[in-house]
């Protein structure tokens, strides 16, 4: 953690550092710290996919759905075409229940199509 600080003192617009410490607070337990750190590398790096995707993990994990599909839809709007924030978007959704659902059947198509078999 001291090298995240370190570089977020060198730098403190640096989303990347902010996420990655955010990250490891995550990994020691330190949800409050994880989630301010999420946050910031939000606020300072807003066109940076990971930093939505780090923010959406967080709070699916802490079962906040709405949260968690809100920062999702953000991270898909940045990198339409990568299907792991798709995929936690929809579960997100189901998991919000009826509203959830509504949002589900109003989302654009993946282009991301399962192959038949040939």
């Amino acid at each position: 953690m001291a090298e995240y600080k370190r570089a977020i003192e060198l730098d403190p617009a640096d989303g990347d550092a902010h996420r990655r410490l955010g990250l490891a607070y995550s990994s020691t337990g330190q949800s409050e710290l994880a989630l301010a750190a999420f946050r910031r590398a939000v606020e300072v790096d807003p066109k940076h996919f990971r930093n939505f995707h780090a923010l959406g993990a967080y709070y699916f994990l802490a079962s906040d759905f709405g949260a968690a599909a809100e920062h999702f839809r953000q991270a898909v709007a940045l990198e339409p075409e990568e299907p792991n924030a798709r995929r936690v978007l929809g579960t997100a959704y189901l998991n919000m229940g009826a509203s959830g659902r509504r949002r589900l059947s109003s989302e654009p198509p993946s282009r991301f199509r399962k192959r038949r078999p040939r």
